[in-house]
């Protein structure tokens, strides 16, 4: 026969009603597709975060859990300690915001911590082309732009005539000197 009054308790765990708290949010490694979100989270528990463009209206906590539809998004374990992910599929020069929270065993989320994040822009250059001609001393050169233009010097520094060990003369060969530099 169960005996039940004041005082009986059915286990010894107190229920946990306590939030994540997330701290020291960060992004880093940032270039044209890919950065690092960076945070502490003070339980142990997991961590989901999404990506959307810049101008797009803010998820709620449940959606970023949910992994819905997103420029990138991410879930893993979280520990009571600092954190990083990798996020990748960005496009260069391109404004996003970063939405995280951490989600403990007990099913408390942290609040939403909002990080904004500007991809690097790609730079496109061309490096130059060299040939030369058909020896009689003419140089061509050819350098194709992009965003900087590089200076480029060539010049024919000597015409040496080059003899071998049995004292046949061969024909002359120039030296060749190629300088570039970027603007």
């Amino acid at each position: 026969m169960l005996r039940m009054g004041l005082g009986l308790r059915i286990g010894n765990k107190k229920q946990d009603k306590t939030s994540p708290t997330l701290s020291s949010v960060s992004l880093s490694s940032i270039t044209t597709t890919a950065a690092t979100l960076n945070f502490t989270s003070d339980e142990v528990g997991t961590y989901y975060y999404l990506v959307y463009a810049a101008a797009d209206a803010a998820p709620t906590a449940a959606t970023i859990k949910a992994q819905g539809t997103a420029v990138a998004k991410g879930t893993n374990p979280a520990l009571k300690a600092a954190n990083t992910a990798s996020i990748t599929g960005l496009t260069a020069g391109t404004s996003y915001k970063t939405y995280l929270i951490v989600e403990d065993a007990a099913g408390n989320a942290s609040s939403v911590s909002t990080s904004n994040l500007a991809t690097v822009e790609a730079i496109a250059m061309a490096m130059p082309s060299y040939s030369v001609n058909d020896g009689s001393g003419a140089v061509a050169v050819a350098a194709t732009g992009g965003l900087y233009k590089p200076k480029v010097a060539m010049s024919i520094i000597a015409e040496t005539p080059v003899t071998s060990t049995n004292t046949e003369t061969v024909p002359t060969m120039p030296t060749i000197s190629v300088a570039t530099a970027v603007e």
